[in-house]
């Protein structure tokens, strides 16, 4: 244990026994607010020793590093944290220009699978050629692709699987006999490897992790979407063509053909539905969310399935010129990917230039604050460090007693107030004293005095009375009916009612030694010095009808009270006591009760009996 460092006690609850859950669980709470503690009791009294051995100018320094290291490096942090949201950014807009370039790869691939089928369909060696010379074409771009963009090493793997899926010749080697659906999903492979690749790109860059919430509905609108709705085209593109070289469709063939309608059906109303939705959330790309512009490929193909192929009686349309009519349907869905992606790119650029220029701001917003912070240091320290000087000049002189010297330390902070406070602390102190008596004298509730307060006075005025041989009166009121408000009305009615009975009370005196306490409950008492027993019943008459009069209102009800009253006067002399006046009043307002209330009541001593007079209206 440390010298100096209290004492660790370990609760009781910490003895091992056994407990409710309940008991467990208040053993834990305990101890962990002991651990959570445990690092401020060992390093309080360490710190406070070091503060008190260093000098101001070193505390100073100490605290400024306190805060100054936290600055700095919450400062790096902040700057590095936006630094890699630029990067973040920036590889993203990569990765949208790699999406425009495999969207023309796509296209390409688009091409050479609907060639490759339709050499496996119609076992037509006129096809190869095209077939060779658009898988050039692929290969051209897919090598400009590798060597124009830096990839992960998992995307390269995508790369070299699509390459080589492209270069596969056979659409379904040993199965010449397979249904044409099974076909095209096998020649879409390749298709499908270099959606892969898409899908790595950009889940890799944050366009499609949630990351980007600002644009990551249209990033899926022209990744998935639009690769849902080529896939329609090209299976009827591929059907269509195929039938119409034979010139006939079969009975799969009117299947397939009317499954396809149903699926362009469908794939239509989803895209108005996506595209409601997107240009809602999307508003700044509401442009290009042309729901006409999606649409228009779709219902072209639609029509044409509908015209060139279910409905003709005879299939007369030429395969070659359908074929070219819904390649360029696919071209167009195309165009539209890259025109989304090529929005993006530029939605991403407005979003680099705008937290470049936040980085910039945060740059010279913290070299500014620097700045201020240095020279807020440096202000501080010298009015400070002045300050003290002063004020330690002044107390040098106090204490020598010159008090005669006075100190202006020329601020408006703390230090300035510690010297005026000096001058103010006497007065500052009758103030505090002054509200303390009062607090400990008046009743809270009527703002009359309380009974202490009373017991004190009539002890003091008795003692006057005998030595200056002089009459006092006292007077007890009594609130009749009282029990009968707080009954009806509640107690708050009855508060409201003892309240006002004080005001009235306070009201009713004029002269400074006169007195109103509230002895207890809804009993008042009156102390008048230098009254006697006549002028005492006048007074109490007065008061009494004065309160008959009065009339309360509490919460739109309007209460009127009466009250009892017991008078006593005494010329005390030197076997009088406190409690003989007390006990008077208290016999006279006890027979005002009992004589039927709201009336005044005396005592008067005669030789072997007390006879009551009654003043009542």
């Amino acid at each position: 244990m440390l010298q100096g460092q209290p004492e660790l006690v370990i609760p009781s609850t910490f003895r091992a026994g056994r407990g409710t859950a309940s008991r467990d669980s208040a053993k834990l709470t305990e101890y962990a607010s002991v651990l959570c503690g445990l690092p401020m009791m060992l390093l309080k009294n360490p710190f406070l020793g070091l503060m008190k051995r260093l000098r101001f100018a070193n505390k100073f320094l100490l605290v400024t590093a306190c805060f100054a290291l936290p600055m700095f490096f919450t400062s790096a942090s902040l700057l590095i944290e936006l630094w890699q949201r630029i990067e973040a950014i920036q590889q993203q807009q990569n990765a949208a220009l790699q999406m425009v370039e495999m969207s023309n790869m796509a296209q390409e691939m688009e091409n050479l699978r609907d060639l490759k089928l339709l050499e496996f369909l119609l076992l037509d060696s006129g096809y190869l050629s095209k077939v060779k010379a658009q898988r050039n074409i692929i290969n051209t771009r897919l090598n400009a692709f590798s060597d124009h963009f830096n990839l992960t090493p998992f995307q390269s793997t995508l790369l070299a699987s699509l390459k080589q899926e492209t270069g596969e010749d056979t659409v379904s080697p040993g199965m010449e006999a397979i249904p044409m659906k099974l076909a095209f999903e096998n020649a879409h492979r390749s298709l499908e490897a270099l959606y892969e690749l898409q899908s790595s790109v950009l889940v890799q860059s944050g366009l499609l992790s949630g990351q980007r919430q600002d644009i990551f509905g249209i990033v899926n609108l022209a990744n998935e979407e639009l690769q849902a709705i080529t896939k329609r085209i090209a299976e009827v593109r591929i059907s269509g063509a195929f039938y119409l070289r034979v010139g006939y469709v079969d009975a799969s063939g009117v299947e397939l053909l009317d499954q396809q309608y149903r699926d362009l059906e469908q794939t239509i109303s989803a895209l108005r539905s996506v595209l409601a939705n997107l240009s809602v959330t999307y508003p700044e790309f509401s442009d290009l969310l042309v729901v006409e512009h999606f649409i228009e490929p779709l219902l072209l193909v639609k029509n044409a399935l509908d015209t060139d192929l279910m409905q003709a009686m005879t299939l007369t349309q030429k395969s070659t010129e359908f074929e070219v009519f819904q390649k360029n349907n696919i071209d167009a869905v195309y165009e539209l990917q890259r025109h989304l992606f090529e929005r993006v790119l530029a939605h991403l650029q407005q979003v680099l230039e705008s937290q470049l220029i936040y980085f910039g701001g945060v740059i010279a917003g913290l070299t500014l604050l620097l700045c201020v912070f240095m020279l807020m240091f440096l202000a501080f320290y010298r009015s400070v460090n002045s300050a003290l000087k002063s004020l330690r000049l002044f107390a040098s002189e106090v204490a020598q007693g010159r008090y005669e010297t006075s100190v202006d330390l020329n601020t408006q902070d703390e230090l300035n107030e510690l010297a005026v406070a000096m001058e103010q602390m006497r007065s500052q102190l009758k103030t505090r004293e002054d509200k303390l008596y009062a607090l400990s004298t008046t009743d809270a509730l009527t703002g009359v005095y309380n009974r202490q307060y009373f017991d004190q006075a009539v002890s003091k005025e008795i003692e006057r009375a005998r030595r200056q041989a002089t009459t006092v009166a006292l007077l007890f009121l009594d609130a009749d009916h009282f029990k009968q408000i707080n009954d009806t009305l509640g107690h708050l009615a009855g508060d409201a009612v003892l309240s006002e009975l004080g005001n009235v009370l306070k009201g009713s005196i004029y002269r400074a030694t006169d007195m109103v306490a509230r002895y207890g409950g809804e009993e008042f008492a009156i102390l008048l010095p230098n009254t006697n027993l006549k002028g005492a019943v006048t007074f109490a008459e007065r008061i009494r009808e004065t309160i008959e009069k009065h009339s309360i209102l509490f919460e739109d009800e309007i209460i009127t009270i009466t009250v009892s009253i017991g008078v006593a006067a005494i010329r005390p002399d030197r076997d009088t006591l406190v409690r003989d006046l007390i006990a008077q009043a208290d016999e006279a307002v006890y027979q005002a009760k009992m004589t039927g209330r709201n009336r005044c009541c005396t005592l008067t001593q005669t030789s072997t009996t007390l006879e009551v007079k009654e003043s009542a209206p």
